[in-house]
C-alpha cells in the first residue's frame, strides 16, 4: 500500500513538472503579438517603398516565426503524449497491481474467519478510494489537454489569419506599385 502511495505521489510530482512545460505556450503568444505589431507599423508608414521592402522583410520573418511556432506546437504535443503514455501506464500497473491484491485477498478470506471479511471490505473502500482519486486526476490532466489542444488550434488559427492578411498586403502592395509605375510611364 504504501508502495501504491508512493507511485501516486510520483504521478502528482509529474503532473506539476507537465504543467511547467506548459509556459512554452506564453512564448507563442508573445510571438503573436510581435507580428500584430509589425502589422501595425506597417499600416502607419507613409513611405510605399520603405513599408513594401520592411513588409518582404518581415514576411520572411514571419514565416521563419511560424515555422517556430510549428515546431513548439509539435514539440508540445509531443511531450504531451509522452507525459498521457506515462500516466495511462502507471494507472494500467497500479490496476493490475490493484486488482491482483484484491484477488489475493480474495484467497485470504476464503481461509480465514468473519473479522477478514471486515478487513476487506475497508481495504476494498481504500482501494476504490485510490482507484477514484487516480481517475479524478487523469480526468483532470485529460481536461487541461484539452484546454491546451483548444489553445494551441486559435494560435493555429490566429496565425493562419495573419498569414493570409500579409499575403493579400502583399498583392496589394504589388497592385499598387505596378499602379504607380503605370502612371509614371503613361
Amino acid at each position: 500500500m504504501e508502495n501504491l502511495l508512493k507511485k501516486v505521489e510520483e504521478l502528482l510530482k509529474n503532473m506539476n513538472d507537465f504543467q511547467k512545460k506548459l509556459s512554452y505556450i506564453d512564448s507563442v503568444r508573445d510571438d503573436a503579438d510581435k507580428i500584430h505589431k509589425m502589422q501595425e507599423a506597417i499600416d502607419k508608414s507613409d513611405n510605399f517603398w520603405k513599408v513594401f521592402n520592411e513588409f518582404n522583410e518581415n514576411f520572411n520573418n514571419y514565416k521563419e516565426l511560424y515555422s517556430e511556432t510549428n515546431k513548439r506546437i509539435e514539440n508540445i504535443n509531443k511531450i504531451l503524449n509522452e507525459e498521457t503514455e506515462k500516466i495511462n501506464n502507471f494507472i494500467r500497473a497500479e490496476i493490475n497491481n490493484i486488482n491482483n491484491e484484491t484477488k489475493n485477498i480474495k484467497n485470504e478470506i476464503n481461509l480465514n474467519n468473519g473479522n477478514i471479511n471486515k478487513e476487506f471490505e475497508n481495504l476494498n473502500s481504500k482501494i476504490e478510494k485510490l482507484y477514484n482519486d487516480i481517475n479524478e486526476e487523469k480526468n483532470k490532466l485529460n481536461n487541461n489537454i484539452i484546454e491546451l489542444s483548444k489553445k494551441i488550434k486559435n494560435i493555429d488559427f490566429e496565425l493562419t489569419a495573419k498569414i493570409n492578411k500579409l499575403e493579400n498586403a502583399n498583392k496589394n502592395c504589388f497592385f499598387s506599385a505596378y499602379l504607380c509605375l503605370l502612371r509614371v510611364f503613361y
